[in-house]
């Protein structure tokens, strides 16, 4: 049944023009077709769990190049420890470093 379902919507999907997919499908659709089964959404970070010195502290790294503490390394550790992402440490506080520049 969920099979006969999937090759209905994969039907269906395939007749719509390239806007309308492109709406339907959105940008992990666009994407998931321009780079294959490999294709993996980009992580999403989950600002709530930083508290305000640590946010304080990312904010001032990324835009000033002041070094992050001792403290505030060893919480983002325990963060990324939690989140069980494939990204190495060095790759995901990029990410993270990224959204604090103004």
């Amino acid at each position: 049944m969920l099979k006969a379902w999937w090759d209905w919507k994969d039907e269906r999907t395939s007749m719509l023009s390239a806007e309308a997919w492109t709406f339907v499908k959105g940008e992990y659709g666009i994407n998931k077709a321009r780079f294959g089964k490999s294709y993996e959404a980009p992580y999403q970070v989950d600002y709530s769990k930083f508290d305000s010195s640590l946010t304080a502290a990312l904010a001032q790294y990324a835009n000033n190049g002041r070094p992050l503490g001792a403290g505030a390394q060893a919480l983002l550790r325990q963060v990324w420890a939690r989140e069980n992402t494939n990204l190495t440490f060095e790759q995901w506080l990029k990410v993270i470093v990224a959204a604090y520049k103004l």
